[in-house]
C-alpha cells in the first residue's frame, strides 16, 4: 500500500470515530434524564437567585401544588421566601426520577442552609424537619429537549401550613 492510501484510510477511520463520538455525545446530552436533571438545576438556581421571571419559565401554565397554589402564587411565594436569605445554599440531596414518555415524576430531598432574616431561620428549620421527599411532576411540552416544565409539586408533610400563609 502506498503512503497516500494509508493516510487516506487513517483519515477516514479517524473521521468515522470522531463522528461516532459526536453522535454518542449528542444522544447523551439530549437524553430525557440529562435534560430533566438540567431542568431541576435551573429551577433551583432560579429559586436561589429569587428570579421571578426565570422561575415562572420553569412552571407549566397549569401548575399546582399541595398548598393549593397556582403558578403565579407559587412563584411569588418562592421569590419572597428566597429574598429572606442574604446568602442561601439550596441543593438536591437525593433525586429519583421515573420518566415515561413526555411525563416524569421525581422524588427529591433538598438541603437548605443560609443566613438571613428571622423568617429565613424559620424556613430553614421547617425544611430541615422534613422526612419525606418532595414529589415533582414534569411534562415535556414540545419536541425540544429543553421543554420540561414543572406541572405539580407535592410534599406530604407540607412544611408550610395554611396558618403560615395568612
Amino acid at each position: 500500500m502506498m503512503a497516500s492510501e494509508m493516510r487516506r484510510i487513517i483519515v477516514i477511520g479517524a473521521s468515522l470515530v470522531a463522528l461516532g463520538a459526536v453522535v454518542l455525545f449528542l444522544a447523551r446530552a439530549f437524553s430525557p434524564s440529562v435534560r430533566l436533571r438540567a431542568a431541576h438545576a435551573a429551577l433551583l438556581e432560579a429559586v436561589r437567585d429569587a428570579s421571578r421571571s426565570r422561575l415562572a419559565r420553569h412552571l407549566a401554565v397549569d401548575y399546582h401544588d399541595s398548598w393549593g397554589q397556582d403558578r403565579t402564587e407559587a412563584t411569588d411565594h418562592a421569590v419572597e421566601a428566597a429574598r429572606q436569605f442574604l446568602a442561601m445554599r439550596l441543593e438536591v440531596a437525593s433525586l429519583e426520577s421515573d420518566i415515561r414518555g413526555r411525563t416524569a415524576t421525581t422524588r427529591l430531598t433538598v438541603v437548605l442552609d443560609g443566613q438571613g432574616t428571622a423568617a429565613a431561620a424559620v424556613i430553614r428549620q421547617r425544611v430541615a424537619r422534613l422526612r419525606t421527599p418532595f414529589v415533582l411532576t414534569w411534562r415535556k411540552e414540545s419536541w425540544s429537549p429543553w421543554s420540561w416544565k414543572l406541572v405539580a409539586l407535592d410534599q406530604d408533610e407540607r412544611a408550610i401550613d395554611e396558618e403560615d400563609r395568612r
